[in-house]
């Protein structure tokens, strides 16, 4: 016979649900009955999370008392001896016919003279075949190399096949122009609509866009020069406001004349500090750290006129 009352117990899992229902009806888990509703669900980050539910009753268990059966003892029997048998001696196998006896043979170890001769060896020469000639293997030339004077057309020509398939999906105009310094440097300014959305926060997006434009460009045009890749004017207020801060700290350090430490910044920036500051004799400048963590320090140089 069974309960007829349920309870309906809500839970985060299964197995507190079952808890909390037996719990409440005050039996065991062998003496319910159990029913699982709902096995709830997690959700993704905690959005659409779901309770399990869990419907228990007690069971009710009416024995049926069993007939037990008269247990009787059996009487000892009375142990008989069993007669003692002689064991019969064993026969021992007749000999055989004496002209039927197998003949042992008798081994003689033979002497050092009555072994047999070592073969001797072959002095002649083995012939080797001859080692077949190993092949020269060249590196495949890239597309378009440039002398030690540089081809600017060339690489013009590689620069703007590569930016029409890189920035095939984005809408986007692109002007390319050589800016001479302390090398030849090749800027790709881009403009447009979607300009804006390639520089990202700290223009670690437009970091990052560079060095895929640079790593597959340097693999078809070779040549001393830089590669520099602008998005909506973001390099050049860049470079000014980087300017301005270089000039604020060497003022500092010569008028305290201890080294002020710029924040850590990539390459690119750190170089616009050097540039800057390379004919201020007051101070000089050098990078210190490593990876992400690498900054310039400038020094005031103590015997400056």
């Amino acid at each position: 016979m069974e309960s007829e009352e349920w309870v309906e117990i809500s839970a985060p899992t299964v197995e507190e649900a079952i808890i909390l229902a037996i719990t409440r009806l005050g039996i065991t888990r062998e003496e319910a009955i159990l029913e699982i509703l709902d096995e709830g669900s997690k959700g993704f980050l905690g959005i659409g999370a779901r309770e399990a539910r869990v419907r228990a009753k007690q069971r009710l268990f009416q024995p049926v008392p069993e007939p037990v059966a008269p247990v009787t003892t059996p009487e000892p029997r009375a142990e008989v001896a069993a007669p003692q048998l002689a064991a019969p001696e064993p026969a021992e196998p007749p000999e055989p016919p004496a002209d039927l006896q197998p003949e042992v043979p008798v081994v003689t170890p033979r002497t050092t003279s009555e072994r047999a001769p070592r073969r001797a060896v072959s002095s002649v020469p083995v012939e080797m075949p001859d080692t077949p000639p190993v092949a020269t293997v060249t590196k495949p030339q890239r597309q378009a190399t440039v002398s030690s004077d540089l081809d600017r057309d060339a690489v013009e020509r590689v620069v703007g096949e590569v930016a029409d398939h890189f920035f095939a999906g984005l809408d986007l105009d692109r002007e390319l122009s050589w800016r001479d310094k302390d090398r030849p440097a090749l800027w790709v300014s881009l403009r447009g609509k979607d300009s804006d959305s390639l520089v990202g926060p700290r223009a670690q997006t437009l970091e990052s866009v560079q060095y895929l434009f640079r790593t597959v460009v340097r693999r078809q045009v070779d040549g001393e020069f830089d590669l520099i890749i602008d998005a909506d004017g973001y390099r050049g207020r860049r470079q000014r406001s980087l300017q301005k801060l270089a000039r604020k700290m060497a003022n500092k350090a010569a008028e305290s004349g201890r080294p002020v430490q710029l924040r850590p910044m990539p390459a690119s920036d750190r170089r616009v500090v050097h540039i800057t500051l390379r004919n201020d004799k007051r101070v000089r400048t050098e990078s210190s750290g490593s990876g992400s963590r690498r900054a310039v320090t400038i020094v005031p140089v103590r015997d400056a006129s």
